[in-house]
């Protein structure tokens, strides 16, 4: 019983001295990556002019009917003067109520079918806005993603509004080059960075990349990045096509 007491003691304190990077065998995570995001600014700046002109014909169109609504209004009060004339037997005046009458139901047809066709524009409108949310979120779906040092196809089934670009292990500065198809378009982007190793509170050794730059892009319009001495995890492209 005492040597099982002695050997438990050992093993515990194995477990409480070991470096759990390199002691014990404990795995490295190295997970580097960089987000990017991508902004159709094309399509945005084509659904703004859209929503626009959509807008314009809107207030055009109330402006139509509230005038449309006032001519009723005149013309209703002129027919219940020759309504009452008619009902005195002033029979000359029924070609007039009759005239009237026509006008005033034409009037509200057109009121009618304008309020309907607004009613439509609004839910265009509406349904215009929210496309440009989504691509002002950066909601897309990538068709392939290359990591062509390595010639690896990095999987990103989901329509998402960023993705994680992994980034390879180098010794002194690291390049990963990236061949993009999105929309039935080829673009690339080169990233430089150097990587490095860190230890968490968890005491888990971890890769990580600094540095992050973007040495070259085509297909882009544009791109912007939020920090250039952030970390991998910290860092965030955004590219305008």
């Amino acid at each position: 019983m005492q040597n099982k007491f002695y050997i438990l003691l050992f093993w515990l304190l194995v477990a409480w001295a070991c470096d759990p990077c390199d002691d014990c065998g404990e795995p490295l995570v190295y997970d580097p990556k960089v987000k990017l995001v991508f902004i159709n600014q094309d399509s945005a700046a084509h659904l703004e002019d859209s929503i626009s002109r959509v807008t314009d014909s809107i207030d055009n169109n109330k402006l139509t009917l509230a005038l449309l609504k006032d001519t009723s209004v005149f013309f209703a009060d002129s027919l219940e003067t020759i309504d009452s004339l008619v009902e005195a037997g002033e029979t000359e005046y029924l070609d007039k109520q009759e005239a009237l009458n026509h006008t005033i139901d034409s009037l509200d047809t057109s009121a009618d079918s304008l309020s309907s066709w607004n009613r439509q524009l609004n839910t265009l409108k509406s349904d215009l806005n929210t496309i440009v949310k989504v691509i002002s979120d950066g909601k897309v779906q990538l068709d392939e993603v290359i990591l062509v040092e390595a010639n690896k196809q990095v999987v990103f089934e989901d329509t998402l509004s960023s993705f994680g670009f992994p980034l390879l292990l180098a010794d002194g500065p690291g390049v990963s080059s990236f061949e993009i198809t999105l929309a039935d378009e080829q673009y690339t982007i080169a990233f430089e960075y150097t990587t490095f190793e860190e230890m968490g509170a968890d005491r888990i050794l971890r890769v990580l990349a600094t540095d992050v730059n973007v040495t070259n892009y085509t297909g882009f319009d544009s791109l912007k990045i939020n920090c250039e001495t952030c970390l991998s995890n910290e860092t965030t492209v955004t590219v305008y096509f």
